[in-house]
């Protein structure tokens, strides 16, 4: 339960700084880029310094991090997979993630648009 709680507020604070940095900047679609590369960046260093299972990572990483881009930890399941020498899984993993996520946002949005009338 205190592994949660700290997840559920770390999110909370990430979160609150991604729409704050929306709020800040408003250069769309730069500021997600900025909140994706920054994220991912803070995600490299705190999954080098804690385990994944330690309550600081699992605040920090989990829980801020995944709450301000889940694109951080997209990119760190990348480099694991690099680091495992699994290049073609995580070309796969790229590729499938990002051209699934784009094409099922298009799918999802005219969906939503017909049922918005």
């Amino acid at each position: 339960m205190k592994n949660a709680l700290l997840v559920g507020i770390g999110a909370m604070i990430g979160a609150m700084a991604r729409y704050g940095l929306l709020i800040a900047i408003q250069k769309p679609p730069w500021t997600i880029a900025l909140i994706n590369i920054s994220g991912s960046f803070l995600l490299g260093i705190v999954a080098a310094v804690f385990a994944k299972q330690d309550p600081k990572y699992l605040f920090l990483g989990t829980g801020i991090l995944g709450g301000y881009t889940t694109y951080s930890t997209f990119s760190l399941d990348v480099v694991e997979q690099f680091q495992r020498k699994e290049y073609l899984a995580a070309i796969g993993n790229v590729s499938l993630q990002t051209i699934a996520s784009i094409a099922l946002c298009a799918i999802g949005f005219a969906f939503g648009s017909k049922l918005s009338g």
